[in-house]
């Protein structure tokens, strides 16, 4: 499970990412604030992207080149469930997180 408290994320569905596949970027990162979701897209220019037709129903890959986190296992991660955070009013996939980066 993806937990996510990026709101205008277009895969945001309270709380929860809807995506099929996410994107955790931050190949060389030494603390959490280094990494980002390169899934995230603004649902102010892609719409809400949780409720399409062919929506996926299945757990969601958890892709990661932080190559330095320790859940890293062969650019995937190990945890069942990560959260993806943002400290700003998010417009671009670089001003998000992933919170559970551990090195």
């Amino acid at each position: 499970m993806i937990n996510c408290t990026v709101l205008n994320c277009s895969h945001n569905a309270n709380g929860n990412c809807k995506a099929n596949r996410v994107d955790i970027g931050g190949a060389l990162a030494s603390e959490a604030s280094a990494t980002c979701c390169g899934s995230f897209l603004d649902n102010k220019h892609y719409g809400d992207l949780t409720n399409s037709t062919n929506r996926f129903t299945g757990e969601p890959a958890l892709v990661c080149s932080a190559e330095t986190c320790e859940h890293n296992k062969n650019k995937l991660c190990s945890l069942s469930s990560i959260t993806v955070k943002t400290n700003t009013d998010t417009k671009i996939y670089t001003e998000t997180f992933c919170s559970d980066f551990d090195k």
